[in-house]
């Protein structure tokens, strides 16, 4: 969309133009050896609070899955996020009136990417519904580390992972992630995260990536 834009703007600078994403550190994220630590099955939330990101979904979706399989499944949801003073009131005053377990949430709100990534190295799952996204850091990071993608339908995930590697909510509804929850702990088992660390490693690889931004600035520079 970006390339698009400056193509408009400049239709003749379209061979010189390459837009990337920069990528992640490979060796930050360490790859899972085992996801199964305790038996319980784990979903982390790492967007931000703002309304475009739907965590008021995410926990609706997340109680109705709670409640439809009657207390069978051990599960966890690590919940990150921000936002401005009204939106964090809105989003915890909505965990209570859902009245979620405490034993199911930890909301964990702003941390530090450390306190992220060894989060989401013990995860089944991370969960990413926004009603409109770029291509985020933490949506390749949970791909590396070999987490199930819960998506919404967007055509910019579509693009990025192959059939049978994410699930998608039908719509942007708790129903539909409540299903695609039931879904991905079906999965979860036989789930081969092969083809997204794949993806990862041979086009988001920050130390190439950012090895290719020096070589176009020196190519430029003359």
């Amino acid at each position: 969309e970006i390339k698009n834009k400056l193509v408009d703007i400049s239709p003749h600078a379209v061979k010189k133009i390459d837009v990337f994403q920069y990528g992640i550190n490979l060796f930050r994220v360490d790859k899972k050896s085992s996801i199964k630590d305790d038996g319980a099955f784990k979903i982390v939330s790492m967007r931000n609070w703002s309304k475009v990101y739907n965590v008021d979904v995410v926990l609706s979706g997340y109680k109705k899955f709670i409640d439809n399989s009657g207390g069978v499944h051990r599960s966890l949801l690590y919940l990150f996020g921000t936002a401005d003073k009204e939106r964090c009131f809105e989003i915890r005053s909505c965990i209570d009136r859902l009245n979620i377990p405490p034993d199911k949430i930890e909301v964990i709100g702003f941390a530090p990417n450390t306190v992220l990534i060894e989060k989401l190295k013990k995860c089944h799952v991370f969960v990413s519904i926004p009603s409109k996204d770029g291509l985020p850091i933490s949506v390749l990071e949970g791909m590396w580390a070999g987490a199930i993608p819960l998506l919404s339908p967007l055509q910019t995930y579509r693009t990025l992972f192959d059939e049978g590697d994410a699930v998608y909510l039908d719509s942007i509804k708790p129903e539909s992630l409540s299903n695609a929850l039931q879904y991905a702990y079906d999965l979860s088992t036989r789930f081969d995260p092969f083809r997204n660390r794949l993806v990862v490693s041979g086009r988001y690889n920050r130390a190439i990536n950012v090895k290719r931004f020096h070589n176009y600035v020196e190519s430029a520079l003359g």
